[in-house]
């Protein structure tokens, strides 16, 4: 169901921007392209971030330099990790929005960083903290905020804490590993909430409904 969705939609806004122009007779060699085509893009979003990722290897060479420099402020180390969400994000089709402000419970919060999809809705959020901070601690005080646990990373260059559907992810991530900051990433970037799952199910139309006997458009199936 999901190629075939995928397909009908890129083929209503004729985007195929993998394949080549076509003459007139060409009909055959275009669909056989176009559905490869989709396939293709399907796969490369799915596709999990290696920890010999070049993102991944640009994190830590940043992580060093700012070590080097004896870098040990939030507003200064936080920005390896910035780069490498930014980064990583556009394989999912995902952007970060840095100091996203916006209310929860009647209170102001501003994760340092928002994810957004290509339809403007929110699927992960991103803080951080500076290697002086008590971790456990600060992210305490962030969910007595109202700081969401929809998806969401707590991190400060050494320690990563992954929160999804208000449960905290398979205990603590070591980020000097790239192994477990490859398995951080993956898990961040799978996670999809249920509303939003729900909103991928395609729903009949009036024009696929025959309503001449009293038929009516079904709900969604979620």
């Amino acid at each position: 169901m999901l190629l075939s969705h995928v397909k009908s939609r890129a083929a209503r806004k004729g985007r195929f921007p993998f394949c080549p122009p076509y003459g007139n007779n060409s009909d055959s060699v275009r669909k056989r392209c176009e559905s490869g085509n989709i396939t293709r893009r399907i796969m490369v979003a799915q596709r999990p971030i290696s920890p010999t990722h070049r993102s991944i290897h640009r994190y830590y060479e940043q992580v060093a330099a700012l070590r080097d420099q004896r870098v040990l402020n939030e507003m200064s180390v936080r920005s390896a990790f910035e780069s490498l969400l930014a980064d990583t994000a556009k394989l999912r089709g995902w952007t970060l929005i840095p100091e996203l402000s916006g209310k929860s419970g009647g209170a102001l919060i501003r994760p340092d960083g928002t994810l957004r999809d290509r339809n403007s809705l929110p699927r992960g959020y991103w803080e951080a903290k500076d290697t002086q901070d008590d971790l456990p601690t600060e992210i305490k005080k962030k969910i007595a905020r109202g700081y969401p646990l929809t998806n969401i990373i707590f991190e400060d260059t050494q320690t990563g804490v992954l929160y999804q559907n208000k449960q905290q992810v398979d205990g603590e991530f070591h980020l000097g590993d790239p192994k477990e900051l490859a398995a951080l990433l993956n898990q961040f970037f799978s996670y999809t909430e249920p509303d939003i799952e729900c909103s991928r199910v395609l729903t009949p139309t009036a024009e696929s409904v025959d309503l001449s006997n009293g038929g009516s458009i079904p709900p969604p199936a979620c």
